[in-house]
């Protein structure tokens, strides 16, 4: 059975044109459906004003079996929330179809994709992990991007080549002494601070 019925689908379109094609109003005032699901359906709705021909779409969801369903929703909420994970793993369903059954059977619990992060919350999260404030992997986790993400604008903002960045969420080497010696401490205290100053 489709997750979504016809009437959902044509009030849906219906918004999105009277809303000149703005799929986040949509979704904003009906709770549903994926942008990529409602261009779909708008597609459809064009092609159906041109031939005349009723969509099919939504028959062939019903291809899935309930234990299907439920097996892809639980491996994504168990697995790290990445529908390509899932989908790598169990050979089905699409991206659209699986983000229609985690808002079935999980409401609320789909990881949502943001548009691109603004300049200045990339130039924060940078800032606070320049100054030890916490680690990029949790700069990370409160913007919804990957450590790697933040990494890579660290490397960006402050200019730091590629090789001197650390791989894995920056841990201290274990065999590393802690700098003892004062004027060493000073001089990185100072390349910090430049470095924030030129970042504000």
């Amino acid at each position: 059975m489709a997750r979504y019925s016809k009437e959902q689908r044509r009030r849906a379109v219906e918004l999105y044109v009277r809303y000149e094609c703005c799929a986040a109003d949509v979704i904003r005032e009906l709770g549903y459906p994926s942008r990529e699901a409602l261009r779909m359906w708008h597609h459809d709705w064009l092609e159906e004003q041109r031939t005349g021909v009723p969509s099919s779409r939504g028959e062939r969801y019903a291809r899935y079996t309930a234990e299907q369903k439920r097996a892809a929703v639980d491996h994504y909420l168990t697995h790290g929330r990445r529908a390509s994970r899932t989908i790598r793993r169990l050979g089905y369903p699409s991206k659209t179809l699986l983000a229609a059954w985690i808002d079935e059977l999980a409401p609320g619990e789909r990881r949502l994709c943001h548009g691109p992060i603004p300049e200045e919350l990339k130039r924060e999260a940078v800032l606070r992990v320049a100054s030890g404030e916490m680690r990029s992997r949790q700069a990370a986790e409160e913007l919804g991007v990957d450590s790697s993400v933040v990494r890579n604008w660290k490397r960006q903002l402050l200019g730091e080549t590629k090789g001197a960045a650390v791989a894995k969420d920056e841990p201290e080497r274990e065999d590393a002494a802690p700098q003892t010696d004062p004027d060493a401490l000073r001089g990185e205290i100072a390349a910090l601070n430049a470095d924030l100053k030129r970042l504000r």
